[in-house]
């Protein structure tokens, strides 16, 4: 496993071309080696920190080739390509992993945010956040986006009822109590808008929600 050996020494000291170099030629002796599956993931995620977009592609396809089971790494990849103007490319990985695992919450998740943000179909982007909900109701990013595609609808009930969830998950986020003091305000609620708006101004002066 000497490759795998110097792949580590690579990942450690950050250059991580080299260390995928190394993973895929470990793998391709002993195409079962979960470390190096596992790195080729973590220097994949961390290329794409690094706006690596061409290196952090080439570490999930990797990882895919030797472990194609794995839906971690084709939800990288999708995040990848949508972040790189390949949104159709991103859904085509989304739909083979909701083929492989129909209970994946986070697979309908990514979906959606790439329907609303990067392909501009909000319908088709809320039902699958809908599904995402469905299977992870306690997802606050999913009951944002839920509660801002019912906000647009101006179905603002519905909206507050989403929106609330957030705060009720994370009740110092400004920017989750500033949708809700909005909301009110649609509604035609006053006092509660200006209740949350005071609260977010508040969260605003403390800082960041942790």
């Amino acid at each position: 496993l000497a490759h795998g050996l110097q792949g580590k020494l690579a990942m450690d000291r950050k250059d991580y071309h080299a260390a995928t170099d190394h993973f895929i030629a470990c793998l391709e002796r002993y195409s079962t080696e979960e470390v190096a599956l596992k790195n080729l993931a973590f220097i994949g995620r961390r290329m794409g920190e690094a706006n690596d977009h061409a290196g952090a592609e080439r570490a999930f396809r990797a990882a895919i080739q030797f472990d194609p089971s794995a839906t971690e790494p084709y939800l990288f990849l999708a995040d990848a390509l949508m972040r790189t103007g390949r949104a159709d490319s991103s859904i085509v990985l989304l739909d083979h992993v909701t083929a492989m695992k129909p209970d994946h919450a986070d697979a309908f998740r990514l979906k959606g945010e790439v329907y609303a943000v990067y392909l501009k179909q909000p319908a088709v982007a809320e039902e699958n956040f809908l599904k995402a909900f469905e299977l992870n109701p306690n997802n606050v990013s999913v009951t944002d986006n839920l509660g801002v595609a019912a906000f647009q609808r101006q179905d603002y009930p519905q909206a507050l009822a989403f929106f609330l969830k957030g705060v009720e998950a994370k009740p110092h986020d400004a920017r989750r109590l500033r949708n809700v003091s909005e909301t009110y305000r649609m509604m035609g609620d006053v006092a509660r808008s200006e209740e949350f708006a005071q609260r977010a101004r508040k969260a605003q002066e403390v800082g960041p929600a942790k």
